[in-house]
């Protein structure tokens, strides 16, 4: 039985809303909530009133977050269930482009932009965040829908539906106006192309036209005040300069912000829409010119207002609907083998928004909220604390963690109270134990850095690390009195000499492992430069590889060398985690100081390092959890009486860039952790072998190293063993596989590696 066209035309609009659909629910809750989707999680635990109180309080109007509240009462309040709600609202805003591209040029010209709209990677970005960006840019088609329909009819239903999606796009978002206002522009194309050649009954209809607008006020205006008051004590921070914006701006609509492609293809997008533009203008102009107002008024709004920033890029989620509707106006009218020209035209686009998803699905990162919270609850002890630098994180936070540590909002107003905002940093740092930063909006929260200076002055940085847009930092404040200064003659670093280290002090001659041992060094600055440099202080083990380190610029980042003056005397508190499983045994404690874009270490000494003596690392006094232990591949098998629990693989030198290419000549860095399920009661040994063909390179060796041997491990104890796989430097490319061979059990594939020429 042969389906009639309308039912081809029902299969194929069903087929591209399932495929909307699932692209929009495809990996939803992989990722972690970030702080604004934490707020909407708030919101949406509150009641209907409480809801409309705060948000009073908000720079969003309420709309969003009763939606989000009634559809979690049935679905929960989970990442995926939070986000669910915009992935359906993402997935209808598919099928309005179609009625929009139907309403425009036909249905031919309606599927194509609505396959377009179902890859398009703004509008899925978007898809899978729980705000309110998405609930607006549905609101804005269907305004424009309602209006597009009203202006050649004037239907009671087209002015219903423009009444109600105006108005609930104006307590959807502040923005929304600017579209009200593209909208007159519009109406002015089609006053212009139809009722100003028949004069008679043209000031009713305009007239009407404006009415339905104040209609839609009329429901707003119970909001009006607080919309107002809100908008008008809400800053505007600039990043960079209008030129810059308009660029970011090309690259979000045609594609998104994060899209990972070079400049040329959101370029090339956008031309392609001028060419379809310029192809349709004469048969249709005002649909042509109504599309671009639509798309250009929020940028125009952005440049008008001098909202230079990355994070207001989101307004311009609004005109990705008539960017894929110019796309696909380019379609219309084919005959013959122009449809075939017409498919592979529409199938390239679609590429290109594939090739950016695959960035979004795979690459992009998230503020990890999710991870920061669950490493805390692993290794916090009595006596920690917590540090939110912007109190909106705490959110998000609180969404997570379920830890027992105080947690301190800090500074609590805007601008902060220096001396209110000290006094409370005081009380922090007074006794020992690990302080968690979690630094997010700095420069809004915290623009003088009160709060990292304070704690570079009163307590030791161990580290920090990006985890999306966020810095997780953790600093300690030693227990007991620390060791003695330590005078030095004043080594010298740099040829000629930069600067001099005068002293330093080592906190303990012993540390647990995951323990953290304070280092103070005392610089003085010779002579000016130019160059970033960063220090680095390292544990090794007998074989030289890097067990443990600590690497930044001086004061945590907070003095570079850049800006050193001769003469001045810079004291930098480092933290030097022991990184949790690292075996028992005795580690030689160096210094070596390095540019920061070349890696060239300076020399000091006639070496390119300083020994500071050594340390003793202790078994801990705690078990240690697994997720205190970062491993980045988690990989579990049994081998006798040991788990392996995962390992870590990077390029030497580059474990901050796992996916760092591998070359002939290069040596690999693996660490394995294991548990022990029983005392062993033998030495157990392994190799790790690459293998292409033939073995390409191997190395043997103890599990965990010879100065560690298995029959010394306990019960459930937790060790990492690291090992280091010299490349040939006549290896050929290609895929290797990695086997790790336990004793004589049979060998385990832990991966593949691929090796570049």
């Amino acid at each position: 039985m042969r389906l009639s066209l309308k039912s081809k035309l029902t299969v194929i609009q069903f087929s591209l809303l399932f495929i909307s659909f699932s692209l929009r629910l495809y990996r939803l809750g992989f990722q972690s909530l970030w702080a604004d989707e934490g707020n909407s999680a708030a919101m949406a635990l509150r009641d209907l009133a409480s809801i409309a109180l705060h948000s009073a309080a908000d720079i969003h109007p309420p709309l969003y977050y009763w939606l989000l509240k009634l559809w979690a009462i049935p679905l929960g309040f989970s990442e995926w269930a939070l986000r669910a709600l915009s992935a359906f609202l993402g997935t209808l805003l598919v099928a309005l482009v179609y009625s929009l591209g139907k309403e425009l040029w036909g249905k031919k010209v309606g599927l194509a932009a609505m396959a377009l709209a179902a890859f398009h990677p703004f509008q899925i970005y978007y898809s899978q965040e729980a705000r309110m960006y998405i609930l607006a840019a549905l609101l804005g088609a269907l305004s424009f829908l309602g209006a597009l329909r009203w202006w050649k009819k004037e239907s009671l239903l087209a002015g219903v539906i423009f009444i109600l999606s105006t108005s609930a796009g104006l307590y959807t978002h502040y923005s929304f106006p600017i579209l009200l206002a593209a909208e007159n522009v519009a109406f002015l194309f089609f006053l212009t192309a139809n009722h100003l050649k028949r004069r008679v009954g043209i000031k009713g209809y305009i007239a009407r036209w404006f009415l339905l607008q104040a209609i839609s006020f009329a429901f707003y205006a119970p909001w009006l005040p607080i919309a107002a008051e809100r908008l008008t004590s809400w800053p505007a921070i600039a990043e960079y300069g209008a030129i810059t914006t308009v660029r970011e701006a090309l690259k979000a609509i045609a594609l998104s912000p994060i899209s990972g492609l070079p400049l040329a293809f959101p370029v090339l997008l956008v031309f392609l829409a001028c060419v379809a533009s310029a192809i349709n203008w004469r048969e249709n102009w005002q649909a042509v010119a109504t599309l671009w107002v639509w798309l250009l008024a929020p940028l125009i709004m952005m440049l008008t207002l001098g909202l230079f920033r990355g994070a207001y890029l989101k307004f311009l989620l609004v005109s990705s609907p008539p960017f894929c509707l110019l796309l696909a106006s380019g379609l219309r009218g084919l005959k013959g083998y122009q449809r075939l020209l017409g498919a592979f035209y529409l199938a390239g686009i679609i590429l290109v928004f594939s090739a950016a998803l695959n960035n979004f699905y795979f690459h992009f990162t998230k503020d990890d909220y999710r991870g920061i919270a669950r490493y805390i609850e692993a290794v916090e002890k009595p006596g920690d604390s917590i540090i939110l630098n912007a109190p909106g994180q705490i959110d998000v936070f609180r969404y997570y963690y379920k830890g027992k540590l105080p947690i301190y909002p800090l500074p609590r107003e805007r601008p902060p109270v220096r001396a209110k905002l000290e006094e409370e940093l005081a009380m922090v740092t007074s006794h020992p134990g690990k302080i968690f930063a979690v630094l997010w909006g700095e420069r809004e929260a915290d623009p003088e850095g009160i709060v990292e200076k304070w704690l570079e002055q009163h307590s030791f940085k161990v580290g920090e690390s990006w985890r999306g847009n966020v810095r997780f930092a953790i600093y300690v404040v030693p227990e007991g009195q620390a060791l003695g200064p330590k005078e030095t003659d004043g080594k010298a670093f740099g040829s000629p000499t930069l600067f001099r280290l005068t002293g330093y002090m080592v906190g303990a001659e012993e540390v647990e492992s995951g323990g953290v041992l304070p280092i103070i060094l005392t610089w003085l600055a010779e002579r000016p430069t130019t160059r970033r440099y960063k220090v680095t202080i390292q544990l090794l083990d007998s074989n030289k590889l890097v067990a443990s380190q600590y690497d930044a610029e001086p004061e945590g980042g907070r003095r570079p060398t850049s800006s050193w003056e001769p003469g001045e005397i810079i004291i930098d508190n480092i933290g030097l985690m022991v990184k949790p499983g690292t075996p028992p045994g005795i580690y030689p404690l160096i210094l070596a100081v390095y540019d920061s874009e070349t890696g060239e270490r300076l020399p000091v000494s006639g070496k390119d390092h300083l020994e500071l003596g050594s340390v003793k690392v202790l078994k801990p006094s705690q078990p240690i959890p697994i997720e205190a232990l970062g491993i980045t591949h988690k990989r579990t098998a049994r081998f006798g009486p040991f788990e392996l629990l995962g390992y870590d693989l990077f390029k030497l030198g580059l474990e901050h860039i796992p996916d760092a290419p591998i070359g002939p000549g290069d040596i690999i860095r693996v660490n394995l952790y294991w548990q022990a399920s029983l005392k062993p009661q033998e030495d157990w040994t392994l190799e790790l072998s690459l293998v292409g063909g033939s073995k390409l390179a191997s190395v043997e060796g103890p599990l965990a190293g010879i100065d560690y041997p298995t029959s010394q491990w306990g019960e459930k104890e937790v060790i990492r063993g690291q090992f280091a796989l010299q490349i040939p430097p006549n290896a050929p490319p290609g895929q290797y596989r990695l086997f790790l061979r336990v004793k004589d059990l049979p060998p385990l594939e832990l991966t593949t590696i691929r090796i570049k020429g």
